[in-house]
């Protein structure tokens, strides 16, 4: 049976957001040794995003909207025995949208 585009694409992005959570990570820690530590481990598929457990905490990267991924995050670190989530999420493009809005208001301006 021949995989579809749509599964081998699907592969490869899940392969792409586990190196992007993995990097996230090392970035995050700053500590050389856990950083190389992170290449033998291995990220888990995660419906809107990748996942994987380092220690004892769980590491979520969220590529979506993340208000309606944090039960799911929460769930899976659980079942993995993790004793603490980090959820990695960028804000979302409305959010920043608005944000520049109010970045345009001057004070004491009628707008």
């Amino acid at each position: 049976m021949r995989a579809s585009l749509f599964d081998v694409s699907n592969d490869r992005r899940s392969q792409l957001l586990g190196i992007k959570l993995r990097a996230l990570i090392a970035e995050h820690l700053r500590d050389e040794a856990a950083a190389a530590g992170l290449d033998s481990i291995g990220t888990a598929a995660f419906p809107s995003g990748a996942s994987l457990v380092l220690a004892d905490g769980a590491w979520v990267l969220i590529d979506g909207p993340a208000d309606r991924s944090l039960g799911g995050a929460l769930a899976w670190a659980l079942r993995q025995g993790a004793s603490s989530l980090d959820l990695v999420a960028e804000p979302e493009r409305s959010a920043r949208r608005k944000r520049r809005r109010l970045d345009r208001i001057q004070p004491g301006g009628c707008g």
